[in-house]
């Protein structure tokens, strides 16, 4: 279970998203001329119990009230009914083309669509009544940062800035675009810089915590992650960037009570799930890390990664044709998968059947030709089989590739043994114990090996 890795694409912790602010405020007619000035408080509060329905008896008197439309589009796009909630936005622009509100509120409807051409394209018609807008020029380096234009992006949030010096939150989205572009210290300078302005802001303190992420400083990014979760204690993103850090620190009980967290707010969040059965692995807990992964085959029958895992939990528990089965749906998923091969090998192997192993391993080593595990395996169960030679080329390669394994030095000296070469197998331990004085097995082996070599004559 050596090879376990958390997810390699996760659609939150190692993506640093754009932010797009809020939108500019509603301007307001002075008076509604069907519901008067109660009906234009009503609406600025949204002191109503179906805004869509309000909106809809002042639109069958008013047909042109533009704050009805807005409202009604506000209401609709809060409820995901976006499409419906641009037509009310076209509608107040057919009324008032240079409207900011309905500008933006369409921006943000076809974004939630992800539709960020057409929200770009929207971003340049606002732009060209509101040159001057900061908000503008901010969310097209959103759209720009989601369509990976990131010199567009960058002169966007250059110019919000300009307009506008004191928005954290395009500071913060400016590191995005800098974390993009794989220069994270550039993004913590960003995010410092938007914490100068505004010390609460939850995407500047995610920002450096994805940073320090990606640049392997495990500890400054937990406390970054902490820092978001004072201010937002349900923060999905920084709860998986902090159980990430925490075990690549080591410190997997913690990285643990972190996913616990993840799986007990966001049930249906399968990453959480994957990666707590990943930690679960670490930990020993097999049994556990299989629920997680069913939890996550679950919704997603097809994750290849989440059925080698459970196959690995499988066969370190000895329900090895269950893990095997496992292996075997994930080589019809993708049969070039080297990870697979090997968990097939590695239960073969446990469960006797050397031969089979050794054709798992090679299969493994036509995929990743320098893959350390399969060779040494390989050799391991060549030599269970007698034949020594080829078990020591296994081990040389290994060593070829890492002269301070000891187990390879361990196993390439029973291999020796197996020829009946002692003084060989003699080397070959020392050079062991060499590397790790307490190993055992290695003492034990070198122990019999001078039997034999002050015995030779006899």
């Amino acid at each position: 279970m050596s090879q376990l890795h958390y997810m390699a694409e996760d659609d939150t912790s190692g993506y640093l998203k754009a932010h797009i602010m809020e939108r500019p405020g509603v301007k307001y007619p002075r008076r509604m001329e069907v519901h008067g000035d109660r009906g234009i408080r009503r609406l600025t509060l949204k002191d109503y119990p179906d805004p869509v329905k309000y909106c809809d008896a002042i639109l069958e008197i008013d047909p042109d009230n533009i704050l009805a439309h807005q409202v009604r589009g506000e209401a609709l796009m809060a409820w995901g009914q976006y499409d419906d909630a641009i037509a009310c936005f076209n509608d107040v622009v057919r009324l008032d083309p240079a409207h900011a509100g309905a500008h933006m509120g369409k921006i943000l409807a076809l974004h939630n669509q992800e539709k960020y051409q057409d929200a770009l394209e929207c971003c340049g018609k606002a732009l060209a009544d509101h040159p001057d807008s900061a908000w503008f020029h901010h969310t097209r380096g959103v759209m720009l940062t989601e369509l990976g234009r990131y010199d567009e992006a960058i002169k966007s949030y250059d110019t919000a800035l300009e307009n506008n010096p004191h928005l954290a939150i395009t500071y913060s989205c400016r590191g995005s675009v800098e974390w993009n572009l794989k220069n994270y210290r550039a993004t913590l300078e960003y995010c410092d810089m938007a914490l100068e302005i505004d010390p609460g802001c939850v995407a500047a303190h995610w920002g450096k915590g994805e940073a320090f992420l990606k640049m392997g400083e495990n500890r400054a990014a937990v406390e970054s992650f902490d820092a978001v979760l004072s201010v937002n204690d349900g923060h999905l993103p920084s709860f998986m960037g902090k159980s990430t850090a925490l075990y690549n620190l080591g410190e997997y009980g913690a990285a643990l009570e972190c996913l616990d967290m993840v799986v007990r707010i966001y049930p249906e969040y399968t990453p959480g799930h994957y990666n707590r059965g990943v930690t679960l692995c670490v930990l020993g807990r097999y049994e556990d890390a299989i629920e997680n992964f069913n939890n996550m085959l679950d919704s997603w029958p097809e994750h290849v990664e989440s059925l080698c895992l459970k196959g690995g939990s499988l066969s370190v528990l000895g329900r090895y044709d269950e893990a095997i089965a496992c292996y075997d749906r994930a080589l019809d998923l993708k049969p070039v998968n080297g990870y697979a091969h090997f968990g097939r090998g590695i239960t073969l192997k446990r469960q006797g059947s050397y031969i089979d192993a050794v054709d798992c391993f090679d299969k493994t080593l036509e995929i990743e030709p320098y893959h350390k595990s399969a060779l040494y395996n390989k050799g391991v169960v060549l030599e269970w089989l007698g034949d020594y030679k080829a078990a020591i080329k296994c081990h040389d390669a290994v060593l070829a590739a890492d002269p301070l394994d000891k187990m390879a030095h361990n196993s390439r000296g029973n291999a020796f043994l197996g020829l009946g070469d002692h003084e060989a197998a003699l080397e070959c331990f020392n050079a062991a114990l060499r590397i790790d004085p307490e190993f055992a097995a290695a003492h034990y082996n070198r122990e019999a090996s001078i039997y034999h070599v002050e015995n030779s004559a006899a």
